[in-house]
């Protein structure tokens, strides 16, 4: 190289952007880690230092192997447009092996054939919280000092609430109330088979609200005072859904698991391709210059 240019390129180098390592004849400077950094600690930077190398030997793929697509454009963009090219989800998405979606399948089976679920609001005065904490001797004698005060408040609401007025509700009891609380959630209940197994994976709540739930004519509509082993709630109906019953045939249970899936095996094909990347150049880290750049967190080797 001449040596006006060597010094001409040394005088454009930016002050303070330290090279931190090198992928084979390719430099990664302080502030393509910069670019990728999301997050403070060690793990962090070490997480923006792994992908700035990657992404420069992606980059240098793409010029070699798309030449004038590639060229004026940044090591970033040159990177994601050999990834876009190399991994299209239209055509590595269509050949999903099957024992692959069949195994998804079985192992989230609950997510494909469930009872209806309802998803409700709760205004809730609680007197404890988990299980065990319900069966302290103290939480009998706070389910019936607050039950005059559930009744209370269940009188002064309506028969059907908007979510906006059913908060505006929460928050002019609450300082009233110290023990009042506000919670959204869904659980799974079938009315037509109550007793019926639900599965483990699936949300569950106590039969008090399931049954209220379930009673509930439509959305909106508020419970009267719900009594369970927690506490007091009076609930309002958010939405309910059907049961879900999607057998391994059906076009949508395929169409859901390809759905899934692709985003999870284009991730792992690129990982190995950029690791295949990686093999012969080599990856030397300038450890001193990390620590320039970014003080004493310096982190693990990548």
């Amino acid at each position: 190289m001449p040596i006006a240019l060597l010094i001409a390129l040394l005088a454009t180098a930016p002050a303070g952007d330290p090279v931190v390592a090198e992928v084979g004849l390719l430099e990664v400077r302080a502030s393509d880690v910069r670019s990728h950094l999301a997050g403070d600690g060690a793990e962090a930077l070490a997480s923006a230092l792994r992908e700035a190398i990657a992404e420069a030997a992606l980059a240098g793929e793409a010029r070699a192997e798309l030449r004038d697509e590639a060229r004026g454009l940044s090591r970033a963009d040159a990177a994601q447009r050999l990834l876009a090219r190399r991994f299209d989800p239209g055509d590595r998405c269509g050949r999903l092996p099957e024992p692959e979606l069949r195994r998804r399948y079985e192992a989230t089976r609950w997510r494909f054939v469930t009872p209806p679920a309802f998803e409700v609001d709760d205004l809730q005065l609680l007197c404890c919280t988990s299980p065990r904490a319900c069966q302290d001797p103290d939480v009998a004698a706070c389910l019936r000092d607050t039950a005059p005060a559930a009744r209370q408040l269940r009188e002064r609401l309506p028969d059907a609430l908007d979510a906006a007025a059913f908060a505006a509700a929460f928050d002019q009891a609450a300082p009233d109330a110290p023990r009042l609380g506000f919670k959204r959630y869904t659980f799974y209940f079938d009315p037509a088979r109550p007793d019926a197994p639900v599965d483990p994976a699936l949300q569950q709540v106590d039969r008090p609200i399931a049954d209220a739930a379930a009673a509930l004519p439509a959305p909106s509509a508020l419970s009267p005072v719900v009594a369970t082993r927690f506490g007091h709630h009076v609930l309002r109906l958010v939405a309910t859904r059907p049961a879900l019953d999607l057998a391994w045939d059906d076009p949508r249970t395929r169409a859901l698991l390809a759905t899934e899936l692709c985003p999870e095996r284009l991730a792992a094909e690129r990982d190995r391709f950029v690791a295949d990347l990686l093999a012969p150049l080599g990856v030397v880290v300038r450890r001193d210059a990390l620590r320039a750049a970014f003080g004493e967190l310096t982190p693990p080797s990548p």
